[in-house]
């Protein structure tokens, strides 16, 4: 993602409550992040299947042992909290 505001995202999906998949991102905020700003952005830059339904804002993005970026993490964190 290249907001302004945004440092780092992680994007993935999970399935809605009626089975459909949504697209969730996890973000690291620059400073204080409009989320609406940032929503807007995503329906005039991306495909609309594309677009988060939801943003969490987070201090860092889950990584492994070597640094990587942990997806598998990001999602468990996200279902368990959600």
């Amino acid at each position: 993602m290249d907001h302004h505001s945004v440092r780092e995202a992680l994007a993935f999906t999970l399935p809605s409550e009626f089975g459909i998949e949504e697209v969730w991102t996890l973000t690291v905020p620059v400073d204080n992040l409009d989320q609406e700003a940032l929503h807007r952005y995503c329906r005039e830059t991306l495909p609309h299947a594309q677009v988060p339904i939801r943003f969490i804002n987070v201090a860092e993005l889950p990584r492994t042992a070597s640094r990587k970026v942990d997806r598998h993490l990001g999602v468990w964190t996200c279902r368990t909290s959600a």
